[in-house]
């Protein structure tokens, strides 16, 4: 964890480009490699890190890449689009999420019995939500427990769980997961602009609250 530079350092991790395109056009990013954009603000130091890949196994091996994000960093923040289990959740709505689970690889998948994670502190700027984690794209459609689904954050509570750092969630709901319903076609762009003016408000009230993932017992 950085405890000499003064400036707050930030690792915002983002699987696909176009959840996060706005962001680059917004703030003054300098280009560091394929993956890893840089910005200094009034207090802190964001690096935002694009995997282009969505899925567990290719984040873990995208953090195992750059093992500084393990060591320099203040504050892990991982942003991106989330399926709505229920129609009672809206559309377009962004949530930070205060609890994570995992999917099994059963066909529909299933809650497993890994540990999961609960995120506490934070900030009361946006409402909260669970979450799960599925290995494949969940269009199974509703589901009685479920509340939103994505396919990067368990393993990204995982690695900020063990190596005890803070870390934060922001989900904005880009689709159902219901058969058909792709974000991308329809409203990907207008997504990312809100999330885009969500992390940049919320930003802040981040850097104060945002504490390491803890297990959770009994599951969700």
């Amino acid at each position: 964890m950085n405890v000499v530079n003064t400036l707050k350092k930030i690792f915002c991790i983002v699987a696909d480009y176009r959840e996060i395109s706005p962001l680059l056009q917004t703030l003054s990013f300098k280009q560091i490699n394929h993956n890893l954009y840089s910005h200094i603000g009034p207090n802190y130091h964001l690096d935002l890190y694009i995997v282009h890949v969505w899925g567990s196994m290719a984040m873990l091996e995208a953090l195992q890449n750059y093992p500084r994000s393990s060591t320099d960093y203040d504050l892990w923040i991982n942003l991106g689009f989330a399926g709505a289990c229920s129609p009672k959740i809206p559309l377009g709505k962004c949530y930070n999420i205060n609890q994570i689970g995992k999917l099994s690889n059963d066909s529909p998948p299933r809650l497993t019995e890994d540990l999961h994670y609960v995120l506490e502190s934070l900030p009361d700027s946006l409402p909260q939500n669970s979450l799960v984690t599925s290995p494949t794209t969940y269009h199974y459609g509703f589901h009685e427990t479920f509340k939103l689904v994505d396919m990067e954050g368990y393993a990204i509570a995982s690695e900020a769980a063990y190596y005890e750092i803070p870390c934060a969630f922001l989900k904005i709901v880009s689709d159902y997961t219901i058969p058909g319903d792709n974000p991308l076609d329809k409203r990907a762009q207008k997504l990312s602009e809100n999330l885009t003016q969500i992390l940049l408000k919320a930003l802040p009230e981040l850097i104060k609250t945002a504490t390491p993932p803890k297990v959770l017992l009994p599951c969700l």
